[in-house]
């Protein structure tokens, strides 16, 4: 199923079971397995992000949630509803996406880019203003993405999300919460995959900044929990 289309969507649907059938490409896996092996480590599974994500965040919510992920490569949006995976649908937009256009903006390296980001972002003010434009066309097509993911899903359950839950190192862009909650009309926060979980207490004031790009690792970590 692509374009946010859920099993719903399909004409002449009898009752019955909703499946949602997802891939992974081969080469990939093996790549893994290469790792592993070479590592000198036994591997118990290979899981899709979107699963392990989902396992991160509250599964106890009433209304649908819209779970945006954006890391460095790749990106997806999912939706989360009654405890279920109901929708999984990969962007083109990507963390370095965001630093390339900053990159050029500022005339710089990544380096400074992504210290850009998170320092300023899309609230930049005087001189650093110009830069946050170059952000515009990405976040664009991002808010586009997100329109029609949720749009579908209301068409196919007839259930509204009610929240976007943002993780990965790319949702690290400063303002992004506030972009989407204004450019969608609907509450947007980071995810804190440290809720249901007792950190030590060392690393407390810092979990803020940790977990968005940690949420994928602790869904995983937390499958045999």
């Amino acid at each position: 199923l692509e374009n946010g289309e859920t099993a719903s969507d399909m004409p002449h649907k009898t009752p019955g079971t909703d499946v949602l059938l997802m891939a992974a490409q081969q080469e990939m896996v093996q790549k893994y397995v290469r790792v592993a092996q070479a590592s000198g480590l036994t591997m118990l599974g290979l899981e899709i992000e979107s699963f392990a994500l989902a396992r991160a965040v509250s599964p106890d919510a009433k209304e649908p949630m819209l779970l945006l992920d954006i890391g460095a490569v790749s990106s997806s949006i999912s939706i989360f509803d009654e405890g279920f995976l109901r929708v999984v649908h990969n962007l083109n937009v990507s963390s370095n996406d965001f630093t390339h256009a900053a990159a050029r903006a500022l005339g710089s390296d990544a380096s400074r880019a992504a210290y850009h980001k998170e320092r300023y972002g899309l609230y930049a003010s005087g001189g650093e203003t110009e830069i946050a434009t170059a952000y515009l066309p990405m976040l664009e097509a991002l808010s586009r993405d997100i329109d029609r993911v949720i749009s579908a899903y209301w068409r196919s359950s007839r259930r509204q999300v009610a929240e976007i839950l943002l993780s990965g190192g790319g949702s690290t862009l400063k303002g992004l919460d506030r972009y989407l909650a204004s450019r969608v009309r609907i509450p947007a926060r980071f995810v804190n995959p440290f809720a249901r979980l007792m950190p030590p207490k060392g690393i407390t004031p810092i979990l803020p900044l940790l977990a968005p790009s940690l949420a994928n690792a602790i869904g995983l970590a937390m499958k045999e929990i």
